[in-house]
């Protein structure tokens, strides 16, 4: 018998000998134990992904073994072999490796390792972000005809650092281009911001030279054409005056495509009667070449014009001749229109032209043709009996238009100015209150809205209570300013009562005529479930105690004509657990909107509505047993 020998195991411990006297004991050696401690590392992860469950594999020598570990959330993406023989039967030592099964959507260090030192393996996993594209164009404005655009170098830029990426941007390729194949995070997980800068274009103005995409991942520059500038010199030429008369200051209007610029130059004896208008641009907005003409703004008593209206520039220069007349005078009219939108074409006009009073049958007409320039030439100073002649105009009445200046005008240095003030269509708006979460019997308070133009406070209020059920009009309003261009208007609660909080706070927008304003009850304290002894509400509910749509929380409550919300949600009826208590259900359902059920405020309550029900489908019966009796009857 042997005796038994630590850290070795024998096949039998007591023998007796063979046939030739012989005993062979066999002992294996018991190998020492270690284990295998495998972590799991992620990066770049962004926020809000999932990270996924890892299967990772035991091999011992090369050659798989069944054991494997499953890495998650729940142990902190750790685990452990262990156990595991330090040698094999034969006493060499045996070299294990851990192999990880391939994660989607990641990228790993090495997929197996073997233990260090200290018996541990660590994966580590690089999350692979999202794609995506940023298309880039590019828009012209105000390029003259037979003008070429330039090429233009856009550059792309990460968080704010300049990048290798560049498109360029030329007709062969519409001005369009796209960089592609862009990381949406970081390393670490974060968000990425592109942003594309463009080349400044000579010749050119942007709008913005460096821009972030918009939600489809666009970006466009837009590049107007600075025009060429020109100037245009103007002369006054005068005929037959006297040696001894002097001749009085002229002033010249610039008129642009037949309309009249506030652009102006005197002429007189200081600068020789001639000046010039500069720094012209020759093309518009749009590209288009620009006609200038040049009108003289009033020719004075005693002289007439043989350049009368609008003249056009030859050779970059418009000459003016006036001739002297003696005891001749004439009057100019002016017409000048004010909040005109754009858009509007404003009509031709007739003045009539009277002597002392008396209508003398000379008329003009004023139009866009003639700049609404217009001038009663060769008019005699004295009538036949040398008496001064006062000389009026008037002018027709203008549908659609004010003037400013009715009646007869008199001519001030031989100038009479019609002002037209465009009439603008007016608008309403209408102002609704809504209420939200607001408790059966509950009166909601009185409130004012201010109504707003261009964001600028106005004076007008309305007053929304129980009497108007919560609804005005703001009435009577322009849809343009004095200078024809459209008013914005908006309304905002003047002050949110106590006990509330808006929803629509500030200035609201108005969409098809209406302003909706809305405020939220807030409740004093949780209101607990409770059963009542007898239904609060009547016997035809008009406050359900069941739960809002949880799809729909928060819808809006609206009042009827007493003043008090129409419909309200009770808390849930279901008890609390020990030590919680009880939150409302605060959402809230249209008027008329359908309820799945009847209040649920005890068993008493769905008797008595149950009874209610019956008693009311008996009557109805019973009317038409009635009726159907009196139809045999007849």
């Amino acid at each position: 018998m042997e005796s038994a020998v630590d850290g070795y195991t024998t096949d039998k411990t007591d023998q007796t000998p063979d046939n030739d006297g012989k005993v062979t004991f066999n002992n294996q050696y018991i190998p020492e134990k270690t284990k295998i401690a495998v972590n799991k590392l992620w990066a770049g992860v962004p926020e809000g992904v999932v990270t996924p469950e890892v299967t990772v594999t035991l091999f011992e020598n090369g050659e798989k073994t069944p054991q494997t570990l499953t890495l998650n959330k729940d142990n902190k993406y750790s685990g452990e072999f262990k156990d595991l023989p330090k040698t094999d039967e034969k006493g060499a030592q045996i070299k294990y490796t851990v192999e990880e099964t391939k994660v989607d959507g990641y990228t790993t260090d090495k997929n197996d390792q073997a233990p260090d030192n200290d018996g541990k393996v660590t994966f580590n996993n690089q999350y692979i972000p999202e794609k995506t594209k940023i298309t880039v164009n590019k828009l012209w404005a105000g390029v003259p005809d037979g003008v070429a655009t330039p090429e233009v170098i856009v550059t792309l830029y990460k968080n704010g650092e300049k990048t290798e990426k560049s498109l360029t941007l030329n007709k062969g390729n519409l001005y369009t281009g796209e960089f592609t194949d862009l990381p949406k995070t970081d390393s670490k997980g974060a968000e990425i911001k592109y942003t594309v800068a463009e080349t400044k274009v000579d010749g050119y103005t942007t709008d913005k030279d460096d821009q972030a995409p918009d939600k489809d991942g666009k970006i466009t520059f837009n590049n107007q054409f600075i025009a060429e500038k020109t100037k245009i010199k103007v002369n006054k030429i005068w005929k037959g005056v006297p040696a001894n008369v002097v001749k009085p200051t002229v002033v010249a209007v610039l008129y642009e495509n037949g309309v009249k610029t506030d652009k102006k130059v005197e002429l007189n004896a200081l600068n020789n009667w001639t000046a010039e208008f500069t720094d012209l641009p020759v093309t518009d907005a749009d590209g288009k070449k620009i006609v200038y003409t040049i009108a003289e703004e009033s020719v004075p008593g005693g002289y007439v014009s043989s350049t009368s209206g609008m003249q056009t520039v030859k050779d970059g220069a418009v000459t003016l001749t006036n001739e002297y007349v003696p005891g001749k005078t004439s009057i100019t009219v002016n017409k000048v229109w004010h909040g005109v939108p754009k858009g509007v074409e404003t009509p031709r006009i007739v003045v009539t032209l009277y002597a002392n009073g008396k209508p003398t049958g000379q008329t003009l007409t004023l139009d866009g043709q003639n700049g609404y320039l217009g001038r009663f030439d060769n008019l005699p100073e004295t009538d036949s009996n040398g008496n001064p002649i006062t000389y009026t105009v008037e002018e027709t009445v203008v549908d659609g238009y004010t003037s400013t200046t009715t009646g007869q005008r008199v001519a001030n240095n031989g100038l009479v100015t019609l002002v037209n003030v465009f009439t603008p269509r007016n608008t309403s708006i209408k102002v609704v209150k809504e209420w939200c979460n607001i408790p059966c019997g509950t009166i909601p308070p009185t409130i004012t809205a201010t109504l707003f133009a261009n964001g600028k406070m106005t004076d007008k209020t309305v007053t929304l209570d129980r009497s108007n059920h919560y609804s005005a009009t703001f009435d009577n309003l322009p849809e343009t300013d004095k200078d024809g261009n459209p008013i914005i208007y908006t309304v905002a609660e003047t002050l949110v009562p106590n006990g509330y909080r808006a929803s629509t706070a500030g200035q609201q927008p108005v969409k098809n005529g209406v302003i909706i304003l809305k405020n939220i009850y807030i409740p004093d304290t949780p209101i607990n479930p409770c059963e009542p002894k007898n239904p609060t509400c009547p016997n035809k509910p008009t406050c359900p105690n069941t739960p809002g749509n949880d799809n729909n929380p928060g819808e809006t409550i609206t009042t009827n004509e007493t003043g008090l919300a129409d419909k309200a949600v009770a808390q849930d009826s279901s008890t609390p657990s020990s030590g919680q208590t009880s939150q409302s259900t605060a959402a809230s359902v249209p008027v008329n909107a359908p309820t799945d059920k009847l209040p649920q405020t005890g068993d008493q309550t769905k008797q008595q509505i149950a009874l209610t029900i019956i008693g009311l489908i008996l009557i109805a019966l019973m009317l038409i047993w009635k009726f159907a009796g009196l139809d045999k009857k007849m």
